[in-house]
């Protein structure tokens, strides 16, 4: 992994935790964005983030869950492959969008008066 591509992998990582997410799955995630190829064994993701096997498929399940990576298998293969498709990240910002509105037009809305029971 590259020195930039272990900011971005980190970075990820820190901002998906402060939603509530763990920071390996902002890590994982984030590599898989960027990965190449995109899709990745649970070991090739281990050996780049530096993570055990158990954390990545722990973590491997949170994402799959959330729709943020896609678990596939190839014939005569038995290892699993992970990717992050394009659509997550669109989908995640859409629905980020969306929520943001939403607040939006809460906040907006006349407020009854404060301390008044």
């Amino acid at each position: 992994m590259t020195p930039g591509q272990s900011e971005f992998v980190e970075e990820m990582g820190q901002y998906l935790a402060s939603y509530g997410m763990t920071p390996m799955a902002g890590r994982m995630w984030g590599w898989l964005l960027i990965s190449d190829p995109p899709e990745q064994t649970a070991a090739e993701i281990a050996e780049a983030l530096q993570a055990s096997r158990g954390a990545i498929s722990g973590t491997a399940r949170i994402l799959a869950s959330a729709g943020m990576i896609r678990r596939t298998t190839r014939r005569g293969d038995r290892r699993e492959y992970f990717s992050a498709p394009p659509e997550a990240l669109d989908s995640m910002l859409a629905s980020a969008s969306a929520t943001y509105k939403r607040l939006r037009e809460i906040a907006e809305r006349p407020r009854p008066p404060r301390g008044i029971p």
